[in-house]
């Protein structure tokens, strides 16, 4: 525990060091240099500044007439205005699939291991209705809620306790880099919808170096509504995690009540109705994604000074800086 409390320690000094180093290099880009593209606000504000001239012209391109390589005639020539489309439109096919096989491949596997669980305790004779399971409790070990043992019994003490823990911790590992998916997935439809927001109503630009009434960039790279139910989410999916699989230490006596530490070993723990409830909010999560990317569209609102509605949406640039420069 102190290793991993250390470890996680360095990671935040990490981080913190990493956002000085970035917002030091962006005021000194400011002042001194040519600006860096990291916000939509940052290529919004340098192209206003310089124009380019490589895609002048290009006033209703959209994404879709880049995505077969660059247009071989004006794109305002082929088509009128933009159309209304939905979220899942501003990622790519390969993002979305990416993305999403990954999660949907996650959620069956471990679909298949609490069958594997609830088969094991019933062929012990243990009753597997919802409330035997909650009566169990999240993350309590039990004498037959435990697997590799035979696995353990082959390997040395050393061995086998570096493996429960390899194994107990690989599912948090596989989360977390699936959540670094997910997030990426959804700051790019949030982004494209902040793009979007600009053709309804006058708004200051978002700079990773603002200066006057200009906005810093989002800490989180999602606005606070998206940002703090993802990470509380998230914090609540690993938890859960931690109290599904977790490693169960067996310390061993002798008839006479004394300590034996050759026959002490390691196990894995496993708990049902955890894994119920982390594979529960595991899919909630990926449906939620799903209805937002296809049932969402990017739909002009009223100004909030009352003027009227515009007629049509921003033409779908999402993170295209080619777009944003037209």
């Amino acid at each position: 525990m102190a290793i991993v409390t250390g470890l996680n320690l360095l990671k935040c000094v990490c981080i913190t060091y990493t956002h000085y180093l970035h917002r030091r290099s962006a005021r000194e880009s400011a002042t001194k240099g040519p600006p860096y593209l990291v916000t939509i606000g940052d290529a919004i504000a340098s192209f206003l500044q310089d124009e380019d001239k490589h895609t002048m012209g290009f006033n209703w391109a959209t994404k879709r007439n880049f995505d077969k390589g660059w247009p071989s005639k004006r794109p305002n020539r082929l088509i009128s205005t933009p159309k209304s489309e939905f979220w899942f439109r501003a990622a790519s096919k390969i993002r979305w699939g990416i993305t999403m096989s990954l999660c949907i491949a996650l959620i069956t596997i471990v679909g298949f291991l609490l069958g594997m669980t609830i088969s094991s305790q019933r062929a012990l004779g243990v009753p597997v209705d919802l409330p035997s399971l909650w009566s169990y409790g999240v993350g309590a070990s039990n004498q037959w809620a435990t697997s590799l043992a035979g696995r353990m019994r082959q390997l040395s003490q050393t061995s086998g306790f570096f493996f429960a823990v390899l194994f107990a911790n690989m599912f948090q590992v596989i989360v977390s880099a699936l959540y670094l998916l997910y997030n990426n997935l959804l700051t790019v439809l949030v982004m494209a919808a902040e793009w979007n927001d600009f053709i309804s109503e006058r708004k200051t630009l978002r700079l990773s170096a603002p200066r006057g009434i200009q906005r810093s960039g989002y800490f989180l790279s999602l606005p606070y509504r998206y940002s703090i139910i993802l990470m509380t989410c998230s914090g609540l999916l690993h938890w859960l995690i931690s109290q599904s699989v977790f490693i169960v230490q067996t310390v061993a006596y002798n008839p006479e009540f004394e300590r034996n530490p050759a026959k002490d070993a390691s196990s894995i723990g496993y708990s049902s109705i955890g894994i119920m409830f982390a594979m529960t909010i595991g899919s909630v999560w990926v449906l939620a994604l799903l209805v937002i990317g296809f049932t969402w569209r990017y739909t002009p609102t009223k100004p909030r000074d009352g003027g009227p509605r515009p007629p049509f949406p921003m033409p779908l640039a999402n993170d295209y800086s080619t777009l944003v420069s037209v």
